[in-house]
């Protein structure tokens, strides 16, 4: 019984493991250039983006991204390379209250 035991927490392990890593692959962080997360109407909302690779920044990550206002179409839709692994996106402006949506792939 005691050999089970140990199998089955061996298993287990095996199984945490393996799925901490796959989630640690690939890791796209953004966040809006703005401390506070707002910007003033009429103000570009730019953002930093970064490409991760089992934690290291990736060079020359080729990236496609859009930004619109939420719900709406993209106003901005590029692809560009990010040589060091990160970079400054240069957002919209919002001629009213709002929310601004970044999709990025990698």
């Amino acid at each position: 019984m005691h050999k089970l035991y140990s199998v089955l927490l061996f298993l287990l392990s095996i199984t945490v493991f393996a799925q901490s890593q796959k989630a640690d692959l690939i890791r796209i962080m953004t966040a809006p250039v703005s401390d506070t997360y707002e910007v003033a109407i009429n103000e570009r909302a730019d953002f930093e983006v970064s490409i991760f690779k089992y934690g290291k920044l990736v060079k020359n990550a080729s990236i496609t991204y859009t930004i619109a206002p939420e719900q709406m179409d993209a106003q901005i839709t590029k692809s560009i390379v990010l040589k060091d692994g990160q970079g400054l996106l240069e957002g919209i402006k919002l001629s009213e209250p709002g929310f601004i949506r970044l999709t990025v792939s990698y």
